[in-house]
This record gives C-alpha cells, sequence and structure tokens, in this order.
C-alpha cells in the first residue's frame, strides 16, 4: 500500500492536484478548442495553456488564459529552449506569416 502524498507548499498543490483536476481539464480543453496555436509564433504542437494570473486557481476564466508551445512557454517561465537555426526559424516565421495572411 502507497502512503499519501504529503503537499509541502503552493507549488505541489499546483502540480499534484490542480493540474489533473477536472476542472483544469476543462479549462485547458476549451482554451484549445477556441485558440489552437501559440498566441506568440503560431506553432501548432506541443501546446501548453499557461495561466495569465495565479490569484485564486479556481476562478479563472478562459481570457485568463494564454496558449503557448512549449519553447514559448519555457521562455514566459525563464526556461531557456534549446536554439533552432536560423533556416528553421525564417522557415516557421514564414509558415506563420502565410498562415495570417490566408
Amino acid at each position: 500500500m502507497r502512503k499519501p502524498r504529503i503537499l509541502k507548499n503552493k507549488q505541489d498543490y499546483y502540480r499534484n492536484v490542480y493540474l489533473l483536476s477536472e476542472h483544469w481539464r476543462n479549462l485547458r480543453k476549451e482554451k484549445l478548442k477556441l485558440n489552437p496555436i501559440c498566441e506568440v509564433c503560431g506553432a501548432r504542437r506541443r501546446l501548453d495553456v499557461h495561466h495569465l494570473h495565479y490569484r485564486n486557481l479556481y476562478d479563472v476564466l478562459v481570457e485568463d488564459l494564454k496558449t503557448l508551445c512549449r519553447r514559448c512557454h519555457g521562455k514566459v517561465h525563464g526556461i531557456i529552449p534549446k536554439p533552432i537555426s536560423k533556416r528553421n526559424r525564417l522557415k516557421k516565421f514564414l509558415k506563420f506569416r502565410k498562415k495570417q495572411i490566408l
């Protein structure tokens, strides 16, 4: 039999309880349905939903969330991603701009 995990702080609660809750899953699903691309770079894969404010986790509106790819989400939290080549960056940017124009 496993011992129940003791939550030490707010970050533990956020990661181990809130992000697994049905409330969060429904909010995340709704945000990704409304905006299925990264709001910074236009990526369509490996998307996260980021809280703009961490006031009260259960009093969150869809407008309080932002869709970000893992790379941009990492940047928001100060995690430096691996650099991508200039060629790939340009390719990605042109593809994103083309979709915006259409």
